[in-house]
């Protein structure tokens, strides 16, 4: 298992298309392959990996990682990969709380473990919302 990725070195074999083994070609799918496998673990609500199910609000877990990445600046592929992997513990990058400490508040109530506990549409259309006044009364 890849520390940093969170995957069984077996995940990471793929063939090329059409059964060709082409280095290159097979090199890339892989790095596809290996990409599309971690964020959407990444993406996924503990809901999701537990239980297989899909709601709303595993979809507002899924904006809590997104609005993170969004906010985020990582050094490397693997630096992002080892937050990635804190983040689904709610485990952010010291300098991220540093730089976003309110930002870092509404992250952690959107990727609650407890889906009831996350905020609702509404929560975060007022919270936007807020946000965008700020920035229009900044100009």
């Amino acid at each position: 298992m890849d520390v940093f990725t969170g995957l069984s070195n077996a995940s990471h074999t793929q063939f090329s298309n059409f059964g060709s083994s082409h280095s290159s070609n097979s090199a890339q799918h892989q790095s596809v392959s290996v990409n599309e496998q971690l964020e959407e673990k990444w993406y996924a609500s503990p809901e999701e990996i537990n239980e297989g199910v899909c709601t709303i609000l595993s979809n507002i877990y899924s904006l809590g990682v997104l609005f993170f990445e969004l906010l985020c600046q990582f050094e490397s592929e693997r630096a992002h990969a080892a937050a990635m992997l804190d983040l689904c513990h709610r485990i952010f990058p010291p300098t991220f709380l540093s730089e976003n400490l309110k930002e870092a508040g509404f992250c952690l109530r959107l990727l609650h473990p407890e889906p009831s506990l996350r905020p609702t549409t509404r929560y975060y259309k007022l919270f936007i919302g807020a946000k965008c006044e700020a920035l229009e009364s900044y100009n």
